[in-house]
C-alpha cells in the first residue's frame, strides 16, 4: 500500500533491523501514512491519529525526509494497490548530483498491523556510479518475495480480534490504534506472517466499491512473490531534438554529422552513460554554434541550441 520513494546521497536512516523503528516507518508498516499531502487518494494520507502515536514529536516520513540535508525528491504512489496492478512515477535526476545518487523505498503490506518491505538503512539502492545509471547495466530489476517480509515491531499482531478493530484495511477506524509497542518483540524483525486461520486469511472487505478477501495472502509459503520492481532511465528529449533536426533543410552533410551526434547520445542516455552521452550533446552544440552563420542559419542555430538546452536539461546534462 501506498509506496514511499526517496532519492537521497545514501546516508539516509530508513530502519535496522534489530533495532526501534522511526515513528516515519512506524505510520507506513502500521497506517500506510506517509504525511504527503499531494497523495490525495483514499484512504486520508495525512500525518493524523490517534493522539499517543501521531504527535509533532512522531512525524511521517515525508517531513523527516524533507529535514534531511542531503535528500533529493521523494514521492508517495498510490494507494490501496491489488495483486496484479502496477504503480509508477517519474524522477528528474543529476547524475552530478550527490544527493540524486542512491534511492530508499518502504511500502506497507494490507492487511496488516505493522508489515512492511522497503530498503534498510545500510542498503539503499544505488542508481548512479562514475555517470553511468546502474553501472551500465540496463534497469535495476529485482522480485521482492515473501521472505522478505519485516515487522516493525511498533504494534501487536492481533489482526484486529476479539474486537481490537485495529489492524488497517481490514477493520480499523481510526489510524494508530492497537497495542504499541509489540510486546513479543519491540523492534524491527522479520515478520512471522499471518495468524493460521485469523482475521486475515480468512477476512475481506469493502474498498472502492469492490471487496477484497485475503485467502491467498500467506507470504511465509516458498516462493511466494509480493512485489516486482524496475528502475529505469527514461528518456525522450533528446528524440524532439532529432524530430527538429529531421524537420529543417539543411546541408546534407551538417545534417548527417549532427544526426549522428544525437543517435549515439540517445543510445548513451538510454543505456544509463550520462557522461558519454551529456559529452555527446556538448559535442552537438559545439558544432551548430561553428556553424551559425555560416552552413546554418541564426535563426535556425538559436532553435536548435533552444531545445538542445531543454534536452540537457531533461536529461542533467546541464
Amino acid at each position: 500500500m501506498r509506496p514511499w520513494i526517496g532519492v537521497h546521497d545514501g546516508n539516509f536512516p530508513t530502519f535496522l533491523v534489530g533495532q526501534p523503528a522511526s515513528t516515519g516507518v512506524q505510520h507506513i508498516a502500521e497506517d500506510g501514512v506517509t504525511g504527503d499531502v499531494t497523495n490525495v487518494l483514499p484512504p486520508p494520507n495525512v500525518c493524523k491519529g490517534l493522539a499517543s502515536v501521531y504527535s509533532p514529536s512522531a512525524p511521517c516520513m515525508f517531513e523527516i525526509f524533507n529535514n534531511y540535508a542531503n535528500h533529493g525528491p521523494q514521492a508517495t504512489l498510490g494507494n490501496p494497490t491489488r495483486p496484479g496492478k502496477t504503480l509508477s512515477t517519474v524522477f528528474q535526476l543529476d547524475h552530478k548530483n550527490a544527493n540524486n545518487q542512491y534511492l530508499s523505498y518502504l511500502v506497507m503490506i494490507v492487511p496488516s498491523n505493522d508489515a512492511f518491505f522497503g530498503t534498510d538503512s545500510v542498503h539503499p539502492i544505488r542508481l548512479f556510479r562514475n555517470g553511468r545509471f546502474n553501472d551500465g547495466e540496463g534497469p535495476i530489476h529485482f522480485i521482492v518475495f515473501g521472505s522478505d517480509i519485516l515487522d516493525a515491531g511498533t504494534e501487536a499482531n492481533d489482526e484486529g480480534a476479539n474486537g481490537q478493530m485495529d489492524t488497517a484495511f481490514l477493520n480499523q477506524k481510526v489510524n494508530g490504534t492497537g497495542t504499541h509497542p509489540d510486546p513479543a518483540d519491540p523492534t524491527v524483525h522479520k515478520h512471522p506472517g499471518f495468524i493460521p486461520g485469523g482475521p486475515i486469511l480468512t477476512g475481506c472487505n469493502m474498498f472502492g466499491g469492490t471487496l477484497n478477501c485475503f485467502f491467498n495472502a500467506d507470504f511465509t509459503q516458498p516462493g511466494y512473490q509480493v512485489s516486482e520492481v524496475t528502475i529505469e532511465v527514461v528518456t525522450g528529449s533528446v528524440d524532439a531534438l532529432i524530430a527538429l533536426l529531421n524537420s529543417l533543410s539543411l546541408d546534407s552533410g551538417i545534417a548527417q554529422s549532427l544526426s549522428a551526434k544525437l543517435q549515439n547520445a540517445k543510445t548513451m542516455l538510454d543505456g544509463g552513460d550520462f557522461n558519454s552521452g551529456c559529452g555527446m550533446l556538448g559535442a552537438f552544440g559545439n558544432e551548430v554554434s561553428a556553424q551559425t552563420g555560416r552552413m546554418i542559419p541564426g535563426g535556425t542555430a538559436a532553435s536548435l541550441l533552444a531545445a538542445l538546452s531543454d534536452a540537457s536539461q531533461a536529461d542533467g546534462c546541464n
